[in-house]
């Protein structure tokens, strides 16, 4: 018998190898030579099984850390080393291309999860492998950053209730989501200071409304968030409670059901709490006709 050496004898240094054969022959005292040229194949199965162990996990993923963790391309040969051809195929398509490119998601889309699988064949011989994936989506732009600290930016109400109704301090942040920086302009700084500082107008003044404008930015990239507020005047002085509910105190205040106090054929109604809980008292000076009560 010839035997065959392995393939782990020969096949990766040598690869096919031509052998002549010589037959001697002979009979009595009569001999010959006879010559066969052979070549010996490598087995296709070995070749593909070689460039399988070739293809490792560390090949493929390149300059990425793991297979959860894929944000740059990979290396996707169509030819072993030893001679095996190489088919790429991946679902969903278009995050990882045929020839290893990656696709990121968009920021702030999720990772996208990726099978990958290689077919390594070399006439009828095949290997199939398959990769689970995850690519991670590209990393934030300043203008992404900056529209969510947009969305995330508001007043800091403290003890206030709502933007409406102010009267105490308030907290306009220096800082916000992503660490973007934010400067605050107030219609009004002596209502409402940029520091936050509330400072209510007197009761005569009225309520203040205030318009507060918040310049946010992230590098080079800013806009504007706008907060419509309303600062509530101090409440009154007594003074100011009688002067109100004397000025409130008209005649249409006590009619009730007549229609003039020249022509009063009904009770009148006689408030004895005024504006701002200011007292009344009444006093009449015929009591037989209109009482106090």
């Amino acid at each position: 018998w010839g035997r065959l050496l392995s393939k782990k004898e020969y096949v990766v240094e040598k690869g096919d190898q031509t052998v002549i054969l010589i037959a001697h022959l002979s009979n009595g005292t009569v001999t010959r030579n006879k010559e066969f040229p052979v070549k010996i194949k490598i087995r296709d199965a070995d070749m593909v099984e070689l460039d399988s162990v070739w293809l490792s996990d560390v090949m493929i993923l390149k300059d990425n850390d793991s297979w959860d963790d894929v944000i740059s391309e990979l290396y996707m040969p169509d030819t072993g080393e030893n001679g095996s051809n190489i088919k790429w195929a991946s679902s969903p398509e278009g995050i990882i291309a045929a020839d290893g490119t990656v696709n990121r998601p968009t920021y702030p889309a999720p990772p996208a999860e990726v099978l990958l699988s290689v077919t390594i064949f070399m006439g009828e011989a095949g290997i199939n492998r398959e990769f689970s994936i995850q690519v991670i989506p590209s990393e934030a732009t300043d203008n992404d950053m900056l529209w969510e600290a947009y969305d995330a930016l508001d007043v800091i109400l403290n003890d206030n209730i709502e933007l409406s109704h102010i009267s105490t301090n308030i907290s306009l942040p220096q800082k916000g989501l992503h660490e973007t920086d934010i400067c605050w302009n107030s219609s009004n700084p002596d209502v409402i200071a940029v520091d936050g500082t509330v400072k209510r107008p007197a009761f005569n003044k009225g309520d203040s409304p205030i318009t507060l404008k918040a310049t946010i930015t992230k590098g080079l990239e800013s806009t504007e968030k706008t907060f419509f507020v309303t600062v509530i005047a101090y409440e009154p002085t007594d003074q100011e409670a009688v002067d109100k509910t004397k000025d409130w105190l008209t005649e249409d205040q006590i009619l009730h059901t007549n229609t003039s106090l020249t022509d009063v054929t009904s009770n009148l109604l006689l408030h004895t709490v005024g504006l701002y809980s200011a007292q009344i008292q009444w006093e009449s000076n015929n009591l037989e006709v209109i009482s106090q009560e």
